[in-house]
């Protein structure tokens, strides 16, 4: 089949988080698969040392991507360059995907789709959960909506949503009725083994092994509920003298800095420890250090970081407003708590104070993971899918 997918930002955007890298590696697969992939996008969230080549067709590790400049807001991303080529490539596939929902290269492709009658998934990525539009823009969002993206939800030929919590929520705040299908984010397993070196080669700070290590790891932002997590890691930190926080990941918007002064005066600042941006084996090192992931986020469709916590046997704490928590709860693969720096002290005194617990959870959620979110079996569940929709 001849896809083309169609997204506001790509790898290597490690800014904007983990969809612009469960979407790559999807790329990958089905390229390994046998399908014949174009990626069109802009150079939104990339780091200036990795800019890449614009108006021309590069091969990111195999996947044929062309990013187009684009003007003004950059969660926008007005590209008459995009839209032209857009325009012209619709033509020649057999199907579209596209990703995202509040952006101008999402508007431009569902308006050529539906011009050119090519079929064409929508995936919102947890971009029009209720709380996320809440989150920022409420006002702008709506009118947006009510102007173009309604089009292009309803337009769609089937809607791609990554868990069942993320459709249900869809499809009850929108009333949409068309195809939907879940297919959740997938992860390379063979990726994440446990290293062949000592973890302190790959981790940029002093490794005590009498510590307790609790990571957070995502974009520093508010809906993350970060703030919970200033509220419970002071408490924690009376509690239990033998433990360490861990913050990884992108600022996003300067919050890190908010995250900073909350934590003033509360706790030793040598009790923290920030790492910014981390990839590759330094994160996957992290994982393995650590004896809980902590993810109390307000509005999450899917929660990709807490795939590969489990796939390196950490066991994990999440909020209930996390897509994954039905399978976190009937895997018991770890805690599943409310939006509440109470609840959150709670989860984490139970899990030190029962390692052994912990420990199994873990474990367990290893297998959840195998079993789930191999990346394999998510590339062949969509060329399924596209070959249901295709022209």
């Amino acid at each position: 089949m001849k896809i083309l997918q169609v997204t506001p930002s790509y790898f290597p955007a490690f800014r904007f988080g983990g969809p612009t890298q469960s979407v790559h590696l999807l790329n990958k697969e089905l390229i390994r698969q046998g399908q014949n992939i174009e990626v069109i996008t802009t150079p939104a969230g990339i780091a200036h040392d990795r800019m890449p080549i614009l108006k021309k067709q590069i091969l990111q590790e195999g996947v044929p991507v062309t990013y187009y400049p684009f003007s003004g807001y950059e969660h926008y991303n007005f590209s008459p360059d995009l839209f032209k080529a857009v325009w012209k490539s619709v033509q020649q596939k057999n199907i579209v995907h596209i990703t995202a929902v509040w952006n101008f290269p999402v508007a431009a492709t569902a308006f050529a789709c539906r011009w050119f009658k090519i079929p064409y998934v929508l995936s919102p990525r947890g971009t029009i959960y209720a709380e996320t539009i809440a989150h920022r823009s409420a006002n702008l969002k709506k009118l947006y909506y009510n102007l173009i993206s309604f089009r292009d939800i309803k337009g769609a030929t089937a809607l791609h949503f990554t868990s069942q919590d993320e459709a249900d929520k869809v499809s009850q705040v929108f009333g949409l009725n068309q195809k939907n299908a879940i297919i959740p984010n997938g992860i390379d397993l063979t990726e994440f083994y446990i290293p062949d070196k000592p973890l302190s080669q790959w981790i940029p700070f002093p490794i005590d092994p009498q510590k307790k290590y609790l990571l957070f790891l995502g974009r520093i932002d508010k809906k993350k509920g970060l703030d919970q997590i200033t509220e419970a890691f002071p408490i924690i930190a009376h509690k239990y003298p033998d433990t360490q926080l861990i913050l990884a990941g992108p600022d996003n918007g300067g919050y890190g800095n908010w995250v900073k002064a909350q934590f003033q005066n509360k706790i030793s600042p040598d009790r923290i420890i920030w790492t910014g941006p981390v990839e590759g084996n330094t994160k996957i090192a992290l994982y393995y250090l650590s004896s809980l992931f902590l993810l109390p986020s307000y509005s999450e469709n899917f929660g990709m970081s807490v795939v590969e916590a489990l796939a390196c046997n950490c066991p994990v704490i999440i909020s209930d407003k996390v897509g994954l928590w039905p399978g976190i709860k009937s895997s018991d693969a770890g805690w599943v708590i409310p939006n509440e720096a109470k609840a959150l002290v709670e989860s984490i005194s139970q899990a030190l104070d029962n390692p052994q617990i912990a420990i199994q959870k873990g474990l367990n959620g290893n297998t959840w993971v195998k079993n789930n979110f191999d990346i394999q079996k998510i590339g062949t569940d969509f060329i399924h899918l596209y070959q249901q929709l295709k022209k």
